[in-house]
C-alpha cells in the first residue's frame, strides 16, 4: 500500500486539473461486474481466437506506435 499510495495520474478536463489515484481506476472494474447477469457469453471459434489474439496484437501495435513517435 505504501509503494502505490503516492502514484497519482494528473488529468485535465474542461480546463481543470485533477489528480486520480492509480488504485481509484480499479473502481472501473465494477461496471462489468454489475452488468453480469449470470449467463455465459459467445462460444464460437472465431470469437475465441480473436480473444486469444487481442493481447499480442494490441501490444505489437503499441510498440509500433511508440517507435513511430520516438523517431
Amino acid at each position: 500500500m505504501v509503494l502505490l499510495g503516492g502514484l497519482m495520474y494528473p488529468i485535465r478536463l474542461f480546463g481543470m486539473e485533477f489528480e486520480l489515484c492509480q488504485q481509484g481506476l480499479a473502481l472501473l472494474a465494477l461496471v462489468p461486474i454489475w452488468l453480469y447477469r449470470g449467463r455465459q457469453g459467445c462460444h464460437s471459434k472465431p470469437f475465441q481466437y480473436a480473444c486469444y489474439a487481442f493481447y499480442p496484437v494490441h501490444m505489437l501495435l503499441l510498440v509500433l506506435a511508440l517507435n513511430f513517435v520516438n523517431r
